[in-house]
Order: structure tokens, then C-alpha cells, then sequence
């Protein structure tokens, strides 16, 4: 195996990202830290599944104006949620 140092090493150039990967990453971490839920793995099962669902009825929007525009709605209906929550 060769190491860092050796001349036979050779890190790739680029990285290629899909479209969207970064939008979706920043949301979901935006999400999770917004909500702090309890078990992350179905949390993101979830958001994935609605995510989905929101972009089948914007069909035509941009992935990246998809992503942002699902957390927006997102962020303000828990914040409404949470704020009624905080009254009762």
C-alpha cells in the first residue's frame, strides 16, 4: 500500500457532486439541528420521504429551489407548532 509521501500516490483532482447534493446537506443538517430529534436516522427517513413528496407536486421548480424552498416551509411551521406549544 502506498503512502501519502510516496511519489505513486495520487490524490483525485476533482470531486464532482451531484446537483443539489450540497442544498440538500445544508437543509437536512439545518433541519436536525432546528428540531434536535431523537433518533436521526428516521428523522432523515423521513424528511427524505416528504422531501419527495414536495417535489412530485413542484415538478417543475429547480432541485435546489425544491430543497430550499421545503426547509423554509418547514422551519416555519415547526417554529409555529413549537411557539403554540410554548403557550399551552
Amino acid at each position: 500500500m502506498a503512502s501519502r509521501s510516496t511519489p505513486h500516490f495520487k490524490p483525485p483532482l476533482t470531486i464532482i457532486i451531484p446537483y443539489g447534493l450540497k442544498s440538500w446537506l445544508e437543509c437536512l443538517c439545518r433541519a436536525i439541528l432546528i428540531e434536535g430529534p431523537r433518533q436521526i436516522p428516521e428523522f432523515i427517513a423521513a424528511y427524505c420521504g416528504e422531501l419527495l413528496e414536495f417535489r412530485e407536486r413542484n415538478p417543475v421548480m429547480d432541485t435546489k429551489d425544491v430543497t430550499h424552498l421545503y426547509q423554509e416551509i418547514r422551519g416555519k411551521e415547526y417554529s409555529a407548532s413549537h411557539s403554540a406549544q410554548c403557550y399551552l
